[in-house]
């Protein structure tokens, strides 16, 4: 409430911006977490796709070993067949394709029905894979196209959002303003008329305005700051399915590059570069656990004991060129990894 007799206008024009940039913050934060969530997803179906392929290669493999295996018994009972006295068409042992070899030992009568069949049928499989091969491989295709787009989106949106985070926190700092010059105005206002009324009383003197106040760098929310000190959209990726077979054990964070990377909590760091994880910060916490931050676009200082809160590093995509993000863990105990998301949900 303002003091009475304050100036309401400028005050009231200045909540209701707040009220809307705080609108437009949420709509981005939805938009970015449906953006992270379906790069997750699109990136899980690329390495399904990319697992079946690899097994439909093998399959084909297993087939053609079939085919010259097949080829040898054909080509063993030509033999045979010559020895106890007859005459071995010269194409049997050099056509390139094992059907030649079926159709033609059929016609001479060189192999047995059965022979025939099983080359048909091993044919007709291999056949059938190939098609298999090629629809997955045009599916891998698109599926790459899709991440792409979903990478892209994802920089767009997280974008939006660094942007309506600004618009809103500069708003609030006029709204603090304009509450204070209200403030002043009425407490000058009731100086006057208290001045009027009685002369010989001294002159209270106007409040200012309150102090700038830096912005902190991550709230604490249970003990624990968000990871990231900025805009961030994520998903709950835990297990997700990567390349490789591989499950994916933390949740992705997504922010603009060179967002800073906070302490949860206070303790003692230590970096470590890996061809996959890129700059990586290991944080040993003061509450018994290990967290990892890692795809990092640099550190910020080096090995050290810090405090909760501090900055440790910047958003990048190290190791994992693509979407920019920070990879989360959280080891409880400093053992096996947990789902971070719950805990992200609640202090980001």
């Amino acid at each position: 409430m303002l003091p009475s007799g304050a100036s309401a206008g400028p005050v009231e024009d200045a909540r209701a911006a707040v009220a809307r940039s705080e609108q437009e913050v949420a709509e981005a934060q939805r938009a970015a977490n449906a953006a992270a969530d379906d790069y997750q997803q699109t990136l899980s179906e690329q390495a399904g796709v990319e697992a079946a392929v690899k097994a439909t290669g093998q399959s084909i493999q297993g087939f053609e070993a079939r085919y010259e295996a097949l080829r040898k018994v054909a080509s063993e009972r030509a033999v045979a067949a010559y020895v106890r006295g007859g005459s071995v068409p010269s194409f049997l042992f050099d056509a390139d394709d094992v059907m030649d070899v079926a159709r033609s030992s059929k016609y001479a009568g060189w192999a047995a029905a059965r022979d025939q069949v099983l080359m048909e049928q091993a044919n007709d499989a291999r056949e059938a894979l190939e098609a298999r091969r090629r629809e997955l491989e045009d599916e891998r295709d698109r599926l790459a196209q899709l991440v792409s787009r979903a990478r892209s989106q994802i920089g767009q949106v997280t974008a939006r959002l660094e942007t309506a985070r600004a618009s809103q926190a500069r708003l609030a700092d006029e709204l603090r303003r304009a509450e204070g010059a209200a403030a002043a105005e009425a407490a000058k206002a009731a100086t006057q008329r208290r001045a009027a009324a009685a002369p010989a009383a001294p002159a209270a003197r106007p409040p200012s305005s309150p102090p700038d106040l830096p912005v902190p760098v991550g709230t604490v929310v249970g003990g624990l700051a968000c990871p990231i000190a900025g805009p961030r959209a994520f998903s709950n990726d835990w297990m997700a399915s990567r390349p490789g077979g591989t499950r994916h054990e933390g949740t992705d964070i997504f922010s603009p590059r060179g967002t800073p990377n906070v302490a949860v909590v206070s303790g003692t760091i230590t970096q470590k570069y890996g061809s996959r994880q890129g700059n990586g910060v290991h944080l040993n916490g003061d509450d018994g656990t290990l967290y990892y931050y890692f795809h990092l676009q640099s550190y910020a200082g080096g090995p050290r004991r810090v405090s909760q809160g501090e900055v440790i590093g910047y958003t990048g995509d190290s190791g994992s060129p693509g979407a920019v993000h920070t990879h989360f863990e959280i080891h409880p105990g400093r053992g096996g990894a947990v789902n971070p998301y719950p805990t992200l949900q609640r202090v980001c």
